[in-house]
């Protein structure tokens, strides 16, 4: 069975806030592909005390000038990310968030979840 993620970009699409969804190739995610949905080199989101929660980001985001805050993500996950250490600009670049236990019943009977459902669209070439 393949694992399912979503793709929250910083850079919105048509001036409206971009998610795709995007499954596995294998079981699981490989490192490529991880690395490809947040264009760089890859690092846990650290969200406790929501270790249920699967969330990448592009290590090095935060000090490339080509990655902006990612305020889809920040608006979509503020409930869980006061526990966060944050910066000005922690979050930056494309997000992977996996589809998780966690994240389908977190939160408000899994609003968080419903929102990336409902916002996403399939797996898409890359422009």
């Amino acid at each position: 069975m393949s694992q399912v993620g979503f793709v929250i970009h910083a850079e919105p699409k048509d001036g409206v806030p971009h998610v795709r969804r995007m499954v596995s190739e294998g079981d699981e995610f490989s490192l490529e592909e991880m690395q490809g949905a947040v264009k760089g080199l890859i690092e846990r989101l650290p969200i406790l005390p929501h270790h249920d929660l699967e969330v990448w980001v592009n290590e090095e985001g935060g000090i490339l000038d080509s990655c902006h805050t990612n305020r889809p993500f920040l608006e979509g996950f503020n409930e869980v990310l006061g526990s966060v250490l944050m910066g000005p600009k922690f979050v930056a670049g494309d997000v992977l968030v996996i589809e998780t236990e966690g994240l389908m019943d977190h939160h408000r009977d899994g609003r968080v979840h419903k929102i990336l459902v409902a916002k996403s669209t399939p797996d898409e070439q890359e422009e």
